[in-house]
């Protein structure tokens, strides 16, 4: 439900894009190289469009902080 993952957005304090989509999204998640739409799986896309980061499985906070200074 859509409204719930904003509302665990918004108590979190996630200020960075969530993307949220119904089941028929699998083909977009595989397009992001989530051949086997696994979840979680976060993509760090650059400003040009360019995929700088991949991970399946659970993104902690470190990891985050990590791959987004290395893109400073």
């Amino acid at each position: 439900d859509v409204g719930k993952i904003g509302e665990f957005v918004n108590e979190i304090g996630v200020t960075f894009p969530i993307l949220a989509a119904d089941p028929s999204a699998l083909r977009l998640t595989q397009a992001y190289g989530n051949s086997l739409g696994a979840l979680p799986y976060s993509v760090l896309v650059d400003a040009q469009g360019v995929i700088r980061y991949l991970k399946t499985g659970i993104l902690s906070e470190s990891e985050l902080i990590k791959m987004l200074e290395a893109q400073l």
